[in-house]
């Protein structure tokens, strides 16, 4: 096995995901008010040298998106949830705007996930008019020439 086999091997941990993946997602369950891009930052990023964030902002949609972190953060839904409800009781009175959004989007998605997400029903209906206009001059003044 050559060396490069071997540390791509190395960096593929048990539940498929890379070291960083994990760390990621390992970042989000443990430290809930962090977002993505936070986290992206955190364990991607060099000592020294944190990643631009927009790139961080990319790495984390990716990462929400692929099915091997969604499945890992499956695994602690129920942590996940209970500390939404915490942060909804904490922050829910707040006088600071932000917490109290955070507060809100997090009773949305909570809620949501219980009792599934509300559809909407747009009702149209089209009506057709026919307008026939005869543009033809019949009044000799109207005649070019």
């Amino acid at each position: 096995m050559s060396r490069l086999e071997e540390i791509a091997k190395d960096a593929k941990l048990e539940h498929g995901l890379t070291r960083k993946q994990k760390a990621f997602a390992d970042e989000l369950l443990n430290n809930p008010k962090i977002t993505g891009v936070e986290a992206a930052t955190k364990h991607y990023g060099r000592p020294g040298k944190a990643i631009d964030p927009t790139v961080a902002n990319s790495i984390a949609v990716e990462n929400i998106r692929k099915p091997l972190v969604m499945a890992y953060l499956r695994r602690h839904d129920d942590l996940i949830e209970e500390t939404l409800i915490d942060v909804v009781k904490d922050w829910g009175h707040e006088e600071n705007t932000r917490k109290r959004e955070i507060a809100l989007n997090n009773a949305q998605y909570v809620h949501d996930k219980v009792h599934g997400k509300a559809t909407q029903q747009i009702e149209s209906s089209n009506k057709q008019v026919i307008i026939s206009i005869d543009l033809t001059a019949e009044d000799e003044d109207l005649k070019p020439g």
